[in-house]
């Protein structure tokens, strides 16, 4: 979030297009078991957003799964990603989503109950967050009716015709910013037999970055009982209660003035400053630099935490200036981390070991 409390993002374009995106992706969190009857005259595209409000806004219960593909393109990567979501909402404010796929992230899970959020992984303890005035918001507008409001005042829909989506007929919405100057569309697939969001598309672009999604709604039965325990954390695990926030900065100096924290820069040429933040997690402050050229991205991290930990089983020492550190590698970025005066603190990037360690020597704050 940036210092007002609100989501940031790459630019203009990517708010239509996430806004574009709401109501396929909301539609997972309140779906609802209102059936309108259909118009002997074939509805417009404001009558389809209508009923799609009206079905949603008096949810009961659902489960589903829900498909999500991406792609980012930046004119010298591109990268693809992919998600299965195995998701249930029970009014009025309950919601879990449980990770199927990608592998690497099987079993992860994530719910509320309206009152506390609380996400776990297959092995490990349970974190559970008090929902702060940002999350509670989140819940609050956890609900397509909200989320159609937000899209009219952004964006004009319009109805193309009909077609078939997995061998449902569909009122086809084509969805695009009313700001001419922002480069997105989206196009949005509602079923004609009880306005159920059945598929969405989207896309944009940005000062040379692109992007796509593609959302589609599969095996969703509306209506059915959903235990209690589906949105409680887990008895058999260690739970540790906290709060998390997230603040963006527009510059390291504003973000040292205003956070308090200590927030570490390094000696990068030719890179530029993308990201300033600091979050707070149950009190212990983190700051990250984010840097970024053509060809590389790079991140300074200085936590009261030691969100490192969990690579000490498998480092290489290294030396830093005139002190010990370690040196580990997740995927394709290493990392050079080292705890000094009650904090650790950390370069990480797509670079050579040596390099990284060159820049760890001239963190500075």
């Amino acid at each position: 979030m940036n210092r007002d409390g609100q989501s940031s993002d790459r630019g203009v374009t990517w708010g239509y297009v996430t806004a574009a995106l709401a109501v396929a992706l909301l539609a997972s969190v309140a779906v609802g078991m209102v059936v309108g009857a259909p118009a002997l005259a074939p509805p417009s595209a404001d009558d389809i957003v209508a009923g799609v409000e009206d079905r949603y806004d008096d949810a009961e219960s659902y489960t589903g799964t829900v498909v999500v593909d991406g792609t980012y393109d930046n004119g010298t990567e591109r990268v693809e990603r992919s998600a299965r979501v195995r998701v249930q909402y029970r009014a009025p404010g309950s919601y879990r989503a449980e990770v199927v796929a990608p592998e690497s992230a099987n079993g992860t899970v994530m719910a509320t109950n309206g009152s506390v959020a609380w996400a776990t992984r297959p092995a490990g303890t349970t974190l559970v967050r008090p929902l702060n005035e940002t999350q509670q918001g989140w819940v609050e507008r956890a609900n397509v009716s909200a989320a159609v409001d937000h899209l009219r005042e952004n964006v004009t829909v319009e109805k193309r015709g009909t077609a078939t989506v997995d061998g449902e007929e569909a009122y086809v919405l084509d969805v695009s910013p009313r700001n001419e100057s922002a480069d997105a569309s989206a196009t949005v697939w509602v079923s004609t037999d009880d306005y159920r969001l059945l598929k969405m598309e989207g896309s944009g672009q940005h000062e040379g970055e692109t992007g796509s999604v593609t959302v589609t709604f599969e095996a969703f039965e509306f209506g059915v009982s959903i235990h209690d325990s589906a949105f409680q954390p887990p008895s058999d695990r260690n739970v540790v209660v906290a709060s998390l926030d997230r603040t963006t900065y527009e510059s390291v100096a504003e973000a040292r003035e205003e956070s308090g924290a200590v927030v570490p820069t390094v000696d990068a040429p030719n890179h530029t400053v993308t990201t300033v933040a600091v979050a707070t997690f149950d009190g212990d402050r983190t700051a990250t630099v984010a840097y970024a050229n053509d060809d590389s991205r790079l991140a300074v991290v200085a936590s009261e935490r030691d969100p490192l930990d969990r690579f000490d089983a498998d480092t290489e020492t290294v030396t830093v200036g005139d002190r010990e550190a370690s040196y580990a590698t997740a995927g394709d970025t290493g990392v050079v981390f080292w705890r000094a005066d009650g904090l650790t603190y950390a370069v990480a990037g797509d670079q050579p070991r040596d390099r990284l360690v060159e820049l760890a020597g001239t963190l500075s704050t």
